[in-house]
């Protein structure tokens, strides 16, 4: 499956990737949080990111408060992938 990497510089790569292992390692992710961001799309983050003291990803933090409003007050840290919600059933 083809996903989209948002790295926390802001920069944006395209990889093809055949499971959560490669998709963890690709984002530097032990273990996974899942975010739905409401439009068959799914932010996939490191959940221990914010207590490694990773920088904050202001572009995936923006797309998440653009999907759940002015009362999202999360801030989302390191690299993040996108990936369709129909390919990790």
């Amino acid at each position: 499956m083809t996903i989209t990497v948002i790295r926390v510089d802001g920069a944006e790569e395209a990889h093809t990737v055949d499971g959560w292992r490669e998709l963890r390692k690709l984002i530097g992710a032990s273990t996974v949080d899942v975010i739905d961001l409401l439009d068959g799309w799914l932010m996939i983050l490191d959940d221990r990111a914010k207590r490694a003291e990773r920088p904050e990803n202001q572009r995936a933090t923006a797309r998440y408060r653009t999907v759940y409003g002015p009362g999202a007050t999360r801030a989302i840290h390191g690299d993040v992938a996108i990936v369709p919600d129909g390919d990790f059933d």
